[in-house]
């Protein structure tokens, strides 16, 4: 059964050059492929690369693997477990708050569960609260709608910088809060797999006295929150 939405392109960061070239590039390495046919094992890639973007995985995960993190274990176990039966986890759809620094592998993390989503053919999506709230609020009417239902509907959505910095206190906060709640809302009761990314221990605070604890209650009967430590790896461009 094909799922009744469309990519919201607007939710979409990845540059177009950077897609295109990375493909010329896998091409012109291969000593089989030629400006007429793609061998087997590049179309493999280009079309596993295609999936990355459409998910809005960015750039900097593309060739990151799980395997080679250095950070905190319990993300490391996680993904393990996950990976061992990807189909279960969806099935059981487990969602999880990540509370941590900067750069303690909250992303890194995030973007390799989509990975192993789009290998095993699973819609997936990566999005940060600034790019939501601006679409969802200054968006045209078909561009809000598309949005809101690819976010409540794709298979793993990973929501990254899940954080009060974006919410403020007037109406726009106010509205794109209400709409916020009920996207996370229809995810949680449908058991659809959702990571909430934060640097904030409580990443609700600024949603107000109503949405504040709704949203709240939310997360605290459906999503377990881990609390992630390390040092930061992205200092010195590590």
């Amino acid at each position: 059964m094909t799922l009744s939405y469309q990519s919201c392109q607007a939710l979409r960061t990845i540059p177009e050059d950077k897609s295109r070239i990375k493909k010329e590039d896998i091409l012109s390495k291969c000593n089989v492929c030629t400006d007429t046919l793609v061998c087997q094992k590049c179309s493999a890639r280009l079309k596993l690369l295609d999936r990355y973007i459409n998910a809005n995985i960015p750039v900097d995960f593309w060739h990151r693997e799980m395997s080679d993190f250095q950070g905190d274990k319990k993300l490391s176990k996680l993904y393990s477990t996950i990976n061992e039966d990807l189909k279960e986890y969806y099935l059981n759809g487990k969602s999880y708050l990540l509370v941590g620094n900067h750069g303690v592998g909250k992303t890194f993390f995030g973007c390799g569960l989509l990975k192993l989503a789009c290998a095993k053919n699973y819609r997936a999506l990566y999005s940060t609260m600034g790019d939501i709230v601006n679409v969802l609020v200054n968006g045209d009417k078909k561009v809000r709608y598309d949005a809101r239902r690819e976010l409540m509907m794709v298979s793993f959505l990973v929501l990254d910088e899940f954080d009060s910095r974006f919410m403020g206190s007037d109406a726009a906060a106010e509205l794109f809060g209400r709409i916020l709640e009920s996207i996370i809302r229809i995810r949680l009761q449908n058991h659809m797999p959702t990571i909430l990314v934060s640097n904030n221990g409580d990443p609700t605070e600024a949603l107000g006295n109503h949405l504040g604890p709704s949203m709240n209650s939310l997360i605290n009967g459906y999503v377990k929150k881990m609390t992630i430590i390390g040092r930061d790896f992205r200092e010195n461009g590590k």
